[in-house]
Formats: structure tokens, sequence, C-alpha cells
């Protein structure tokens, strides 16, 4: 009796082991779930570099604000990096990464107790937040692009960034933030290209816009197709001896509805889509075709200059494309021209120069477009391989029509041709302005003075009669 007693007693305190067992198994089990759920929620809800919430987390945690707290006004507002694919490029993925820690690090910093952030992707940064009226928000968000716009290499002296800011004030409570999300961005892409950080409002005219830019993507590729980007040819002169100096090449749209449609319409959409690599290539098969043309029938060909993109310079192909067109029709390279915009050469030092530098070995002569725009025009003369310069229209006008300015636009005038570069004017309208390149020994000029882009029938029966 005794005997079964004892096996009873161990059976039971078995027993009880066992549970207890048992229990911490499976409260184990709860741990392990609440720790993978946990971590399966920061996976889901929290960006991995930046340690933001995504954009999922974002949205409901603005949606249950603006479902809230009904009295008060708020706004979305995107934030993105200017030229940061080139930026990245330029200082490599690691202090690429660096950047965007740190311009997510000062968003954080900077933002109300109850303000919403996140990460889009990319470098694209969005803040959900309350104010009081416009005008105090704008003021708010200046100072906070200015914030986010420092960076510094470590404990080296850094520099400043560009950041633009698309704002979307929310105006209806049933608003989807997904929406609202979009059109902070529509604001925030309207404002690309510039030099200093900069914001601005979403409006209807900007959604206009944005269904006017949908439908020029859409038609491109059959526009391409059925020849309606037409080039136009705009004479250049010689004011030496009065003569025309050959022209440069520029593209026009000839849209069936919409009629002949301006390239400042489409050549930005363009570059932000690439297709501009297509239309430069265009641009300069044509230039091609025509110069063979005239020289199988016995016509002296002036030079053709032909306008090169940034996006274009950077395609993989970009020399052996080229280099198969001219070859194809048998197209001497000096009487080719490129030409690039003054801040195209900025965007990547080293890599543009080589670039130029392979083409100048390759017989084409280099141009640097709108010359003057930029910061650091002179350091473009002592740097890059360029054989001509050209005084951009605005810089003309506006340094043309007083003393201090004249002097400058004669001094980079002499400085060029001591480096053994042409000089064009481009934008000339007036006889004053004419007598002025004159004067101070510019040689080439271009402009309605003398002749607005015309047909290339109309610019070739002006060649041949000279």
């Amino acid at each position: 009796m005794a005997k079964a007693s004892q096996m009873s007693q161990a059976t039971f305190l078995l027993c009880v082991i066992m549970f207890v067992l048992l229990l911490i198994i499976f409260v184990n089990i709860l741990l392990n779930k609440s720790k993978i759920r946990k971590q399966m929620e920061r996976i889901a809800f929290e960006d991995e570099l930046t340690h933001l919430p995504r954009t999922n987390k974002f949205v409901i945690d603005a949606q249950y604000l603006l479902k809230e707290k009904q009295n008060t006004k708020f706004a979305v507002l995107q934030f993105d990096i200017e030229q940061f694919k080139y930026i990245n490029e330029i200082v490599g993925f690691h202090e690429g990464n660096s950047i965007l820690i740190q311009v997510a690090n000062s968003l954080t910093a900077n933002t109300l107790d109850e303000d919403v952030i996140g990460r889009l992707g990319g470098d694209r940064f969005i803040l959900f937040t309350s104010y009081d009226n416009k005008a105090e928000l704008f003021i708010r968000i200046q100072v906070l692009t200015e914030q986010m716009s420092d960076y510094t290499f470590g404990n080296e002296e850094g520099f400043r960034l560009v950041i633009n800011c698309g704002i979307y004030c929310i105006d209806d409570r049933q608003s989807d933030i997904l929406t609202c999300i979009d059109r902070a961005g529509i604001a925030c892409k309207s404002i690309k290209g510039g030099y200093k950080s900069s914001c601005t409002f979403f409006d209807e005219q900007l959604l206009l816009q944005i269904h006017e830019e949908q439908d020029i993507v859409r038609k491109m590729d059959a526009a391409m197709t059925n020849g309606e980007f037409i080039v136009y040819l705009q004479p250049k002169m010689d004011l030496r001896v009065n003569s025309f100096h050959g022209a440069e090449a520029l593209v026009r749209w000839n849209d069936p509805q919409k009629g002949l449609i301006s390239p400042a319409v489409f050549i930005p959409i363009f570059e932000r889509n690439r297709f501009i690599v297509k239309l430069d290539l265009m641009v300069f098969k044509s230039v091609c075709i025509m110069l063979s043309k005239w020289i199988q029938e016995g016509i002296q060909p002036l030079p053709i200059s032909v306008n090169i993109s940034l996006i274009t310079l950077y395609h993989n192909d970009f020399l052996l494309h080229l280099t198969n067109i001219i070859n194809r029709y048998q197209v001497p390279a000096r009487l080719i021209e490129l030409e690039l915009t003054e801040s195209i050469v900025f965007q990547n030092l080293e890599f543009v120069r080589d670039i130029l530098l392979e083409l100048k070995r390759k017989g084409f002569s280099i141009a640097i477009d709108d010359f003057g725009t930029g910061y650091s025009s002179l350091n473009v003369l002592q740097y890059f391989p360029a054989d001509v310069i050209k005084l951009d229209r605005a810089f003309l006008m506006s340094k043309s029509n007083d003393e201090t300015g004249k002097i400058v636009i004669a001094s980079m005038v002499k400085l060029a041709r001591d480096l053994n570069m042409k000089v064009v004017a481009e934008g000339v309208e007036t006889e004053a302005q004419i007598d002025f390149l004159k004067q101070i020994d510019c040689e080439i000029a271009q402009g309605y003075y003398f002749a607005k882009p015309m047909p290339v029938a109309e610019y070739e029966s002006l060649i041949k009669s000279t």
C-alpha cells in the first residue's frame, strides 16, 4: 500500500514537472511569436537604411490623425534631393547612403511631436504635419529644407544639398493619404532643376500640366516613328567678314493636332524619361544625312552644331553610336560641333572631361552652350577641352546695357580668344549689340537679327545663294 502511494506521488510529481515544462515551452513559443511578429512588423513598417517608417506605416498613422483631429488643418509634404542620382555616382553609394541617413536624421530632429514622417524610397521623404496658415507653413518648410541641406563628410567641411519640397494642403477630410502623397510629389517635381532649395504648393494647374506631360509621353514613340520631329537650322554669322558661319540644329515637334510644339515644352520631359537619347541621336543622324547630301552635290558644307544632353552623354554606347553614324554617311567629324550646356559639364567633372577629350580625338568640335549662366564659368575655360563658348542670350542682354557689364563680356571674350577658343554670341537682336560685339572682337553671332530657325530646305537655298 505504501509502495503504491509512493508510485502515485512520483507519477503526480512527474505530471507536474511535465506540465511546467510544457508551460515553459508554450510561454517560449508565445514569446518567440511575439518577437517574430515584432521583427516582421519592423521589416514591414521600418525602412532598413534610415529607420524611418515606410509608406504603409506612414499612411496608417497619417490617416488616423486626419480622422481623429477634425478641427486641425493638415498638409502632406514630399522632399527630394536635387540630382541625387548624379551625386551618388560622384561620391559613391556608401557616401550616398550616408547622405540619405543624415537628411533623414535632420528631418526627424526638426519636426513637431505629432508629425508623421517616412521614407518613400530613393531620395524621397514624406511629412504629415499640422498648420495654422499657409504663409507660416511655407516659412517653416523653408527653414526645414535649409537645415536638411547641410551635409558634412565625417569631420571635414561638407557641401550644401539642394532639397526640393512639394506641399499639398488637405482640404477634404475624406482624402486618401496616398493621393495626397502623389499630389505633393507633383508639386515637388514641378520645381526640378534649381540651384537652391525650393518649396511650392500643389494647385490644379500643376495637375493639368501633369496631364499634358502624360499626353506627350503617350505620343512620343509614335511621333518618332511618324517623323513628327523635324530639324530646323538657325544660321550663325561671321561678324568679321559678314558671311554665314554654319548653323545650329534645333528640333521642333510637328504634332498633327497641336501643330509645332516648342522644345521648351517637351525637352525637359524627355530628359526625365530618357527619351532624349533617341531624340539627340535622331537629330545627329539627320544632320549627318544633310551634310552627306551637300557634299555629294558639290556644295561646300559649313559646320553644324548639335545639342547633346547630359543623359545622352552618359549613355553607354554614345561614342559608338556617333562613330557609326559619321562612318555610315562618310561625314568628316570636323563638320559637326557638339554643344553641351555649362551646367552639364559640372555634373561629373572627370567623367565629362574624359568623354570630351575622346570626342575631340575623333575630330569633333566641342562648344559650351549657355556660357555665363553658371557659378564657375572661368573654371570651364580652364578645365574642359572646349573649342567654342556660346554666350548665353540672357547673359548678353543683361550685361551689354551697362559699362560694367560690357567690361565683363569683353574680358571673357578676350580670355577665350587667348585660349584659342571661338566665341559665339547667342540671342542677338539689335544693331547696337552687333556694334558692341564687333568692338570687342567677338567673331560669331546668332539670333533673330540675322535669321530665325528655319526648315532645312530654306537654309539650303540660303547657302546656295551666297
